[in-house]
């Protein structure tokens, strides 16, 4: 029996990620998928090769090594990816390349009118009402491929158009309420990805809005949503807390087999 409650234990504590991987093929495309749900303001993933998974459950990969790093242009416009000029960057594009994951973001679950048009004083978009669902940066955590935690590592999105370059969001300055991308509902864009490092990416973002009508606006706000990311590396698994009907199953069959009292000697 206590190798059986072993076995168990063991096999539900090693949680295999669905990778999400560049590929040659079409299977290469995925999207940070922005839905609700029963209700609630949610995001996964959904791509070409597996479909929808959820965030928590995919790591999505871009490799193997030297395949994904460009070196930093001079420019100080460059400035907020948080390397020096000729360093290098690595960068998911925003452009669908051969062989390199294709990466968007995208709203088309969400039912046509969920949300409500307001005037966005972001100048980074229009200012014209418009139905925006905010996706907002909140953590960045970085794991280097040696295991050992370190914070020596940023992340960055924006959008290029020939010389002109529109940032969205860069943790090389500090987070704050600017680092934020705007998706329309229903919508589907692409951006650029950036990370300063080779290694293990959890980035967390929250997703927001507005129900009601105008003059009466209701925010509609998610739950932090943690996405993970292998820039040139691969982490294999995840290591959760057992689920609560894990130890609920656990529990009664230690019940049931557990051992017969003896008489008690008069």
């Amino acid at each position: 029996m206590r190798a059986l409650l072993s076995l168990m234990l063991a096999a539900s504590s090693a949680h295999a990620y669905t990778i999400v991987v560049q590929d040659s093929s079409s299977l290469r495309h995925a999207d940070v998928e922005i839905a609700v749900i029963h209700g609630k303001l949610t995001a996964r993933v959904d791509s070409d090769a597996h479909g929808i998974t959820p965030a928590d459950d995919t790591l999505l990969y871009d490799g193997p090594v030297g395949t994904t790093s460009f070196a930093r242009p001079a420019s100080s416009d460059w400035d907020f990816l948080g390397v020096g000029a000729g360093q290098p960057i690595y960068i998911w594009s925003q452009s669908n390349n051969a062989d390199r994951i294709f990466l968007g973001i995208n709203s088309e679950p969400v039912p046509a009118g969920t949300f409500a048009a307001y005037s966005e004083s972001d100048p980074r978009v229009t200012s014209t009402p418009t139905r925006w669902i905010k996706m907002s940066l909140v953590d960045v955590v970085f794991t280097p491929p040696d295991g050992q935690p370190s914070a020596d590592a940023h992340f960055s999105m924006w959008n290029a158009s020939g010389p002109a370059i529109t940032q969205w969001m860069a943790s090389s300055d500090g987070i704050s309420a600017s680092d934020a991308y705007y998706v329309l509902e229903r919508g589907h864009s692409h951006v650029n990805w950036g990370f300063t490092h080779r290694g293990y990416y959890q980035i967390t973002f929250r997703f927001s809005g507005f129900t009601g009508s105008s003059g009466n606006l209701i925010p509609f706000i998610s739950e932090p949503i943690t996405y993970h990311f292998g820039v040139e590396f691969q982490p294999l698994v995840l290591v959760p807390e057992p689920s609560s009907a894990l130890l609920a199953l656990l529990g009664s069959m230690l019940a049931f087999h557990r051992p017969a009292r003896k008489p008690k000697k008069h």
